[in-house]
């Protein structure tokens, strides 16, 4: 019995979805059946050639991946065409035919619709529960790997039909010949007497950098174009001849591997150059195109597979290695208030080294995505867990001060700015569209960063004083438990200070109070922690308008500033206080919620100590 039979009778297992799932519901609306279809005529049909409409309530699984890139607007985004079925009425007509719904959605997120997975209203619900495989694509000799190559079902370069894997065992009689005259070059890596048969644009969204907007950028523009936009003629004067890269706006730091060999490494620069004009070219041609692996040492990665008698389709590479070598330095240019120019450590000192060694749970103050070019400087973050397998590569971090004295206001919660965020290149900055930044987050998990300690303290804190203690998010409201989830502040991937807000309230008797502290994922900080007394006729929070919210001002300040700027505190409480900030001593008898709160209430408080 075929896979896709398998899904219509309900005969697999299911999990829930891997992680966050951003709600994608503007491109799946576009599919939407009219609510008046009846009353119209003639009866429209759906706008994508082949797909059936798209009723919110139905449950939709992603099966494929078409062949072919497709452009709207301006041409600065690339988006693909994904094939799903309908689980819900999966079939139609008295020959059984599959029911299909095809959406596009920009190429920055595919990576969250990955074959298997379960859409609902918009949003994934489950995936496929399916094995996890770990392959190699041996070392690169003469230009070709000898356990990797390139296939298709159609292959009309050479006359003649080739099987990646037969039809019939992944999908239902009527839909087989959808695949036989799929032009996709398939990546077939052979292991152990398995091929593992991996998408092109599967290898192309994990294997390019870890931002999404790498692979946007190099399936859109020419050579020239480019490399203005990955800095890749730039260099900092100061390092002189020292082998160097500068992080674009937006990229993350581990997206300095793959711009490194770009710059340095004459087989990725020739391998990406091919690629880019291979894509140009099927813009007019329609012909397929190879993505290579754009470095010859042995790549590994990590999948979930389907078999499919001898074979195993890759629905999504979750991990990959990267490759060995010198270790890179990264310049990162950080704006300042403060006159002064750029310069290297003093004395001889060694550049900072980044080591990402955890990821604490976060939540974004999200706005909704739609289908639109960004006209907004504001900035949201979607990031999607990815394991980074093999030996990690070292990056020496140099952070200069920017010349610009006067950096532009840009901050990432600007509350009453934007509404929805969209992908693609900037067209205005007053409009009320702002810039998803995906990228692919490879942090591990740690516990000991002092916002856990911090939660203790309000839990020993309120239950000694007869008051409630809450941490808070805007998806999962007030919480009680240990199961801590932060607010992500990281609306600049090249350089966010503060990552991370911790959000709790106590409440005291008739009296409200909201603990903010801020920390980074890899290291604590000096920031002092906020205090703030709710008065009895206002809503800090605000949860039917968080963006507008007296906590979304608080945190476009310290965002901005890289503190709560004393001018704030003091207009906050020009007429009774408000405001208190706290720092973080490390003696056993302190209690940093204690020392906060007593400075904004008469009420004669109990302070505990907690051995931590």
């Amino acid at each position: 019995m075929s896979f896709v039979n398998k899904l219509t009778i309900n005969e697999v297992t299911y999990e829930p979805y891997d992680g966050f799932c951003p709600d994608f519901s503007a491109y799946f609306n576009k599919l939407k059946y009219p609510d008046n279809h009846k009353e119209l005529n003639p009866k429209p049909t759906p706008p994508i050639q082949g797909s059936s409409w798209y009723f919110p309530s139905y449950e939709y699984i992603v099966v494929w991946y078409d062949d072919n890139l497709i452009f709207h607007q301006k041409n600065t985004q690339a988006n693909v065409k994904i094939k799903l079925v309908n689980l819900t009425r999966p079939t139609y007509g008295d020959g059984h035919k599959l029911s299909v719904l095809y959406i596009t959605v920009p190429i920055n997120v595919l990576h969250y619709f990955s074959i298997g997975s379960v859409w609902k209203n918009g949003k994934a619900i489950k995936q496929v529960q399916l094995k996890e495989y770990l392959i190699t694509a041996n070392q690169e000799v003469s230009e070709e790997k000898d356990n990797v190559s390139y296939c298709s079902f159609n292959d009309t370069k050479h006359q003649r039909r080739s099987t990646p894997f037969e039809p019939n065992l992944y999908t239902i009689d009527s839909d087989c010949n959808n695949y036989r005259y799929d032009q996709n070059q398939l990546i077939k890596i052979q292991q152990e007497g398995t091929d593992f048969i991996v998408h092109p644009l599967q290898l192309f969204c994990s294997h390019y950098g870890m931002s999404a907007d790498i692979k946007r950028i190099l399936a859109t523009y020419n050579w020239d174009n480019v490399r203005e936009r990955f800095y890749l003629d730039e260099n900092e004067a100061s390092l002189h001849s020292q082998k160097h890269v500068l992080l674009p706006k937006h990229f993350v730091k581990k997206d300095a591997i793959f711009l490194y060999h770009l710059k340095y490494d004459l087989t990725t620069l020739y391998k990406v150059k091919k690629l880019i004009q291979e894509i140009l070219l099927s813009h007019q041609t329609h012909i397929s195109i190879n993505v290579p692996f754009w470095h010859t040492q042995p790549v590994q990665l990590k999948i979930r597979g389907i078999e499919l008698g001898d074979v195993v389709l890759c629905a999504e590479v979750i991990g990959i290695n990267q490759p060995e070598g010198d270790d890179i330095t990264l310049v990162l240019h950080r704006n300042k208030k403060a006159d002064g120019e750029g310069s290297l450590p003093e004395n001889g000192e060694k550049p900072i080294i980044k080591r990402y060694k955890r990821e604490v749970e976060t939540e974004s103050l999200a706005n909704k995505i739609v289908d639109s070019e960004p006209d907004n400087r504001t900035v949201q973050d979607i990031k999607k867990l990815f394991e980074n397998l093999g030996k990690q590569r070292i990056i020496n971090q140099i952070k200069l001060e920017s010349k610009n004295n006067n950096p532009p206001q840009r901050q990432a919660l600007l509350p009453k700015e934007a509404n929805a965020s969209g992908f693609g290149d900037y067209y205005g900055k007053e409009g009320t569209t702002g810039l998803a930044v995906c990228y692919l987050d490879d942090s591990a998990e740690n516990k000991d960063i002092r916002l856990f300690r911090l939660w203790e303290m309000a839990k020993a804190f309120a239950s000694l004083n007869r008051g409630t203690a809450h941490w808070f998010t805007p998806n999962l409201g007030y919480r009680d438990d240990d199961n801590l989830v932060f607010l992500s502040l990281e609306h600049d991937t090249a350089f966010a200070y503060p990552e991370i807000a911790f959000v709790i309230r106590i409440v005291l008797g008739n009296e409200t109070f909201y603990i903010i502290d801020f920390s980074q994922k890899s290291h604590d900080i000096s920031m002092s922690g906020i205090a703030y007394k709710e008065s009895c006729d206002e809503d800090f929070i605000s949860l039917n308008d968080i963006q507008s919210s007296k906590l979304a001002e608080i945190l476009s300040e310290v965002i901005l500033k890289e503190q709560l700027p004393t001018e704030y505190i003091l207009e906050q409480n020009q007429y009774q206080t408000k405001i208190s900030t706290f720092r973080h001593p490390t003696a056993q008898s302190s209690n940093w919620v204690y020392n906060a709160i007593n400075k904004l209430t008469t009420k004669n408080l109990n302070k505990n100590t907690i051995k931590l």
